[in-house]
């Protein structure tokens, strides 16, 4: 597989220039990634990626179309599948999007499967995070929330959610949130690109 990084490799399919400097994958006032690669990408640039992100896991067994889900924006993507894992990701040129994928949809599979992902429900016990099952966590958070606005009102409780939630999704936190527990304070945060 024929993996470039877009932040080295610039969008030149439709005869865009692009030779950014580093930092680029980061925001004007963010701080430079932790763990960067001390290796050099193209012309000799420091690589402001996580070692290993570009790394390929070999061709897909099929490639299933979808939506990036990382925010509102919806661009289409083609999500590679081998072994029942995501091993690539490529943009749908059929979709709004032309074929063309930010740096967080380009970076969809090392965001799946990132060893620091939280995969179950941690609870703060002092200075440490303790996993806690699924139950316990929703008894946590049902209590916390009823705890909030039994002492200061409805709109001390908010849902920031994703602004790629399906229809259904959001009438259910709608329904919950405004008519359930009586606060407007609902986000889907479709400004996260």
């Amino acid at each position: 597989m024929n993996v470039k990084c877009i932040v080295c490799h610039g969008s030149t399919e439709k005869n865009f220039t692009a030779s950014p400097g580093l930092g680029a994958c980061r925001g004007c006032h963010a701080e430079q990634v932790a763990q960067a690669q001390k290796s050099k990408g193209k012309e000799g640039k420091s690589c402001p990626l996580p070692r290993g992100v570009l790394a390929a896991a070999g061709e897909p067994d099929k490639w299933v179309k979808g939506v990036c889900r990382y925010c509102g924006a919806g661009c289409g993507v083609y999500t590679g599948v081998k072994g029942g894992r995501v091993v690539a990701v490529k943009g749908d040129k059929d979709n709004w999007n032309k074929g063309f994928l930010c740096l967080k949809g380009n970076f969809l599979p090392a965001i799946l499967y990132a060893s620091d992902r939280l995969q179950y429900p941690l609870l703060r016990k002092g200075n440490k995070f303790v996993r806690i099952s699924w139950d316990q966590a929703m008894t946590v958070m049902v209590d916390k929330f009823h705890d909030s606005i039994r002492t200061n009102g409805p709109n001390s409780v908010a849902f920031y959610g994703s602004g790629q939630s399906y229809t259904e999704e959001s009438y259910f936190i709608n329904k919950l949130f405004k008519g359930g527990l009586g606060t407007n304070n609902i986000d889907g945060n479709p400004r996260l690109c």
